[in-house]
């Protein structure tokens, strides 16, 4: 069983790095009608976007206190 699920993660991350690509612009199937649509819905938006977080020590340390010893992430009540 070890093998075959070894074997199916290979095969799905060769499928992953043929086919995905970080930006539309790389990858194949994206037309010039599609990309120009998807690069000035991105222009438009970028401003609106939210840091993503953590950005700051603070939220790492939240982060941080909401790991319980076991490693999961424990709920934190005030």
């Amino acid at each position: 069983m070890f093998w075959i699920l070894g074997g199916m993660g290979i095969a799905w991350a060769l499928v992953w790095v043929k086919v995905i690509r970080n930006r539309p612009e790389q990858h194949l199937k994206v037309g010039e009608y599609e990309l120009v649509h998807i690069t000035e819905d991105e222009a438009t938006t970028r401003a609106d976007r939210p840091e993503p977080c953590p950005s700051s020590p603070p939220s790492w340390a939240c982060c941080a206190a909401a790991v319980g010893p076991t490693g999961r992430v424990e709920r934190i009540e005030a």
